[in-house]
Formats: structure tokens, sequence, C-alpha cells
């Protein structure tokens, strides 16, 4: 069972789909926020959540002091999901978020996507094509002014960075997380 683990909200038990997801464990969950937070990232944040899940990720940083979440979920059932867990969130907010549930699958809806955003999260399933995770992050690059995140499988290598610059590599047993941003160099 998924929970959010600080913030406003901290304690709250989300809602899982029976199937079709990965959710971030709590561990990662804890280690990727230590750091984001140790960055200031997060407090007044645009959170872009693709490949959202549940959204307890992009819910996460919204009890942290996020102001506004774009969740993208191309399955119809976790889409549905995101949109309830994001009301039991905002339910514990003292002030108004933007919240956007927009159910599609990454590569259109990164297509469509206008404005940029702070932190950007990208949890592709494990088995996910290096190709479209290469294509996704081509995407990104004009709608991040900020942090991507990467959650992958730490067996699964990165595509080629073109336009980015790692900053940090995290392994937790299965799972990886990939800090990027936008290569200002060129």
């Amino acid at each position: 069972m998924s929970r959010i683990i600080a913030g406003v909200a901290k304690g709250r038990k989300l809602l899982s789909p029976a199937k079709n997801t990965r959710p971030t464990s709590d561990r990662v969950k804890e280690s990727m926020f230590g750091i984001l937070q140790s960055r200031g990232v997060i407090e007044s944040a645009s959170v872009l959540d693709i490949f959202a899940g549940t959204g307890a990720v992009g819910l996460e940083a919204v009890s942290r002091g996020a102001t506004k979440l774009v969740m993208v979920e191309k399955d119809a059932t976790a889409a549905t999901i995101c949109q309830q867990n994001a009301e039991l969130v905002l339910s514990h907010l003292e002030t108004p978020v933007d919240i956007q549930m927009l159910q599609a699958n990454a590569y259109n809806a990164l297509d469509d996507l206008v404005g940029q955003f702070n932190l950007i999260f990208l949890d592709p399933p494990y088995n996910y094509p290096v190709k479209k995770l290469s294509e996704n992050l081509q995407q990104l690059l004009p709608l991040s002014r900020g942090v991507v995140v990467v959650e992958k499988s730490a067996t699964t290598e990165m595509p080629e960075l073109k336009g980015w610059v790692l900053e940090e590599t995290k392994n937790y047993g299965d799972s990886e997380l990939v800090f990027l941003s936008k290569d200002v160099s060129q």
C-alpha cells in the first residue's frame, strides 16, 4: 500500500489499482525527496508526473509544497485512481493546488503540453524501450526548467543524453534514480 510519507498529507494511504502499476517504494521515494528537498526544488514547484500510476510521486511533491501538478497516465483505471488520490490529498491542504490528470500515452501528452515545469518525474515501466525513453527525454527539453528524475530498472541502460546533464545516480536494489538537468551550455 502506497502512502504520502511527509508534508501536510503525511500518513495518508493512497488507493492502488490491482495491477498495471509498479509503485515507487517508500524507501526510494523518501531518498528521492530528501535529495530534492536539499536542492530546494519542491516548494512552490510546478510538477509533471509522467507514467503517474497511482499519482503517489507527484502527490508527495504536492504534500511537500508544490503548487501545480500535471499527472499523465495511459491506463484508464490507474488514471481514475490518480484522480481519487488527488482529491484525498487536496482535502488535507490549506491552500488550493492546481492538479490536472491527463489520460494519454506519454508521447502524445508530451507533444501537447505547453508551459514549463520545475520538477519532472519520468517513471516508465521497467520493460520500456530505450528508444522511446530517448524520444520522451527529447520531448521534455522545452518543458523543463529544473530537475528531471527518471526512475528505471537498474539493469536498463540510459539512452544518450542529448541536451541533458547527468547530475546524480542512486541505486536501490532493482531500481535506479537518475537526476538530470537541461544542458544550458549549448
